[in-house]
């Protein structure tokens, strides 16, 4: 998924100034890896999460706080793979001015996002938060709207049968395979250009398991 960002956006040469995050869990592995390929962090950046606990790990990231999540390793792939100083992309992407918004996506934007960010960012969402097909696809429809035209789109998602394990919890969830997601993604006003579709093998670990890799999706909202 890193991999599959930073090679897309070096490209592409967007130059984004707000951002929004949906449903974006308790990390910022995208985010990094957007920042370490442009010449500047994202000026404006709404993170959005149902979870409060979830925003308050990115907050304690953003604080520098004991205790926050250790992204080393992460660091020194961005160091050895994409050839940038992780700590200069950590320090822009926190000087980032962020709004930490406690959000359900069943619910329909608040009409000041609609068409307000010119990046939309969502990484094993949809796939992972419902089995149902119908769902999934309200979930789309109300972060399709977000972008206004060209904005550029990056998304996840977990390529796998009807579930997979995490750290010993069986998540029930919607089969995704890379060549059904441009279509669905379109169904639901989601249309791109310049579209590019990758997918990697999953790497199973003792904590994850279940799902046969991961589709990255980038493009530009049409």
């Amino acid at each position: 998924m890193m991999a599959a960002i930073i090679a897309y956006v070096r490209e592409h040469e967007p130059r984004p100034s707000r951002l929004i995050e949906v449903a974006g869990g308790p990390t910022v592995f995208s985010l990094l890896a957007l920042t370490a390929a442009l010449p500047a962090a994202p000026e404006h950046i709404v993170f959005t999460d149902i979870a409060p606990s979830n925003l308050q790990e990115v907050d304690d990231w953003l604080h520098d706080r004991p205790g926050a999540f250790d992204y080393t390793h992460l660091y020194e792939w961005l160091g050895a793979h994409a050839q940038v100083d992780p700590e200069r992309c950590a320090a822009a992407l926190r000087d980032a001015s962020w709004e930490l918004v406690a959000f359900d996506w069943h619910d329909a934007p608040p009409a000041a996002w609609i068409g307000a960010f010119d990046a939309v960012s969502s990484h094993f969402f949809v796939e992972s938060a419902t089995s149902d097909e119908a769902e999934a696809r309200a979930f789309v429809r109300n972060y399709a709207s977000l972008g206004g035209r060209d904005a550029l789109v990056l998304l996840s998602f977990l390529q796998h049968a009807d579930s997979w394990d995490c750290d010993g919890f069986p998540v029930a969830s919607l089969p995704v395979h890379e060549d059904m997601i441009e279509a669905f993604l379109r169904a639901e006003g989601l249309a791109l250009d310049d579209i590019a579709i990758q997918t990697a093998a999953g790497r199973q670990s003792s904590t994850v398991t279940g799902y046969a890799g991961v589709v990255t999706v980038s493009g530009t909202r049409s």
